[in-house]
């Protein structure tokens, strides 16, 4: 009897909540690579001001590369009813599917990439290689296929892996398959570490 009273509070102050409009605190929880503040850059889509993710910035004199890690997740929501009466709202979801972004732009020279040797290192256990992979060509995301990939303008990818992504846990990232006149064996690791992102805002009843 207690528990149904205590589940009708709740529903009563959540009603209340989206027909009042209340001041809100979010906390989202991401991936954040670790390294210089130059190499690490904090991403917030315009399009979606809810969201967003780390970008990881290398930079050599063959060429650029950017990676994102999608996997930002809303943890804890704090309402304040009637502006005053904190109301918490929690999230344990994990997200089903493991996925970065990459952007990779040569300087004056053709490369070959091979985005399929990618790995995703979760914590101690084995490295995990790229399920699919999409390229964006001509206005739209295509399926990707095995092999080098010749490179001499900017490409966009996006490389999925067959895990579960947590932002709460420690993880690696082994970027290979970059090969250039000069270097034909490019290897280099992103340590990842969780990180905690406070949004705060309105929200306006329906």
């Amino acid at each position: 009897m207690i528990l149904r009273g205590a589940n009708a509070i709740v529903i009563t102050v959540l009603f209340a909540l989206l027909n009042t409009g209340c001041f809100v605190i979010t906390s989202h929880h991401v991936s954040k690579p670790l390294g210089s503040a130059e190499a690490a850059e904090f991403h917030h889509p315009p399009q979606d001001d809810r969201y967003g993710w780390y970008v990881h910035h290398f930079r050599s004199s063959d060429f650029d590369l950017d990676t994102s890690v999608y996997n930002n997740t809303e943890r804890l929501q704090i309402g304040f009813l009637f502006w005053v009466l904190p109301v918490p709202f929690f999230e344990t979801q994990t997200r089903p599917e493991f996925e970065i972004g990459t952007d990779l732009w040569p300087k004056n020279k053709t490369l070959l990439l091979d985005p399929w040797r990618f790995e995703y290192i979760p914590g101690n256990k084995a490295p995990v290689k790229p399920s699919k992979i999409l390229r964006f060509e001509a206005g739209s995301w295509k399926p990707l296929g095995r092999g080098q990939l010749p490179v001499s303008k900017p490409e966009s990818l996006t490389i999925h892996f067959d895990a579960p992504a947590d932002p709460d846990l420690p993880f690696k990232l082994r970027i290979s398959g970059v090969s250039t006149a000069e270097e034909t064996n490019f290897t280099y690791t992103i340590d990842f570490q969780g990180s905690r992102i406070i949004r705060a805002g309105f929200i306006l009843p329906y």
